[in-house]
């Protein structure tokens, strides 16, 4: 992509550009949106701040039975706010994320917002 080209979609583009088509195993336009396992280490360890300040990702959530683990290095992905994605009907969801930790944790804590789009489950095509 141009580097004098801002890659800023809106949220509906993102829900059915990118998430309804990678769910489908559509192919993607390169360079726009990596592949990143967001819960290996602390978002500062992965992403280069000099160059970007906004990234787009697909990660695979780690999930219990009935819970998704949001846990990355010693801190963790705490739930703000949730809103549902309607295209006529319900279909996802956009939540969005703060990076915290407990006490004691770091000077970057709290400064690290993360927005997630999420499909309804009987709209994922399994393949």
């Amino acid at each position: 992509m141009n580097p004098l080209v801002k890659f800023r979609p809106t949220d509906e583009h993102l829900f059915t550009h990118y998430l309804q088509q990678k769910a489908m195993g559509a192919p993607l336009p390169p360079g726009l949106i990596e592949e990143c396992d967001l819960n290996s280490q602390e978002p500062w360890r992965i992403f280069d701040t000099t160059l970007e300040q906004t990234f787009y990702v697909f990660t695979t959530l780690r999930k219990t039975k009935s819970r998704v683990l949001r846990t990355a290095g010693s801190e963790t992905w705490k739930e703000q706010h949730a809103t549902k994605i309607s295209l006529g009907e319900l279909v996802g969801y956009k939540k969005s994320f703060k990076f915290q930790g407990g006490r004691g944790s770091s000077a970057t804590s709290g400064r690290w917002i993360m927005y997630e789009f999420s499909m309804c489950d009987e709209r994922v095509v399994k393949k």
